[in-house]
């Protein structure tokens, strides 16, 4: 072998030394990384699980491990995957899709609002955390966020007070347009107009868990054909109603098939 080929041969071995020992070092970060973040969790008391997306529809939460001062919620209020929330001076609406496991949130929409300069930050940073998400579970009745840094965020469900309900209107909004139907709560009974009567449905209620005691009464006047069917349909979901959610802008019933009844607050 001449001195040429020697010294070509010692290169090439010093970048195939170096080409090694920067794969294993990039394995080493790698592998110290991942230990961090499994630590961290650990140090959470959290194990990522697999998320039911049914065990989410109809419900509200609120984040209190961050900004606890500012209200910021997450609720899910439609079986497309759809979240709606406030957060902290505007409210939002996303998506997400799951896949293998984790959870991906996409077209973040805010109203446009502006307020104070430590409020708004407080937004910017959790859009921010849920553009960044990897996983999203359920844990006893937290829901849990998981961003690709591992940071963690949680909400607490939001537990209805039906005395805080008390006096407040609400108006059904997500079906049977054109007929007018309300909701208010009063004595742990669901009353309004269904469209063309009056009706009180009475309930019991724990941890938004819903059970209707016996059918309600109703007025038994006729109207319009078209709001005569929205209000017998309109009954026969309210009287399956199963869950029930707040989150300060809409109330939200589920049926135990996750029909669900939205309305928007009025007064």
């Amino acid at each position: 072998m001449t001195k040429i080929q020697k010294t070509w041969t010692t290169k090439k071995a010093i970048k195939i030394i170096i080409c090694i020992s920067f794969l294993l070092l990039i394995s080493c970060e790698d592998e110290t990384s991942k230990a961090s973040k499994e630590l961290k969790l650990q140090n959470e008391n959290l194990t990522v699980s697999d998320l039911n997306e049914s065990d989410l529809i109809g419900k509200s939460f609120i984040l209190y491990n961050m900004f606890p001062d500012y209200n910021i919620s997450m609720s899910f209020y439609n079986s497309n995957n759809q979240v709606f929330g406030w957060a902290g001076v505007n409210t939002y609406r996303t998506s997400y899709t799951k896949n293998n496991g984790e959870v991906k949130f996409s077209g973040i929409a805010r109203t446009r609002m502006s307020g104070p300069r430590d409020i708004m930050e407080a937004e910017n940073n959790f859009v921010r955390y849920l553009e960044d998400a990897k996983y999203m579970f359920l844990q006893d009745n937290d829901l849990v966020i998981i961003t690709s840094d591992t940071t963690v965020l949680k909400f607490r469900e939001n537990i209805i007070d039906t005395n805080e309900l008390n006096g407040k209107k609400f108006r059904l909004s997500n079906m049977f347009e054109g007929t007018e139907i309300t909701l208010s709560i009063e004595n742990n009974s669901f009353i309004g107009n269904s469209g063309v009567n009056i009706y009180n449905i009475p309930f019991e209620l724990n941890n938004n868990e819903i059970t209707i005691g016996q059918h309600g009464i109703s007025t038994l006047m006729a109207g319009p054909e078209n709001d005569m069917k929205a209000e017998d349909e309109y009954l026969k979901f309210l009287n399956l109603a199963k869950y029930i959610s707040f989150d300060n802008y809409n109330l939200c019933i589920k049926t135990a098939d996750n029909q669900i009844l939205l309305f928007d607050l009025t007064e």
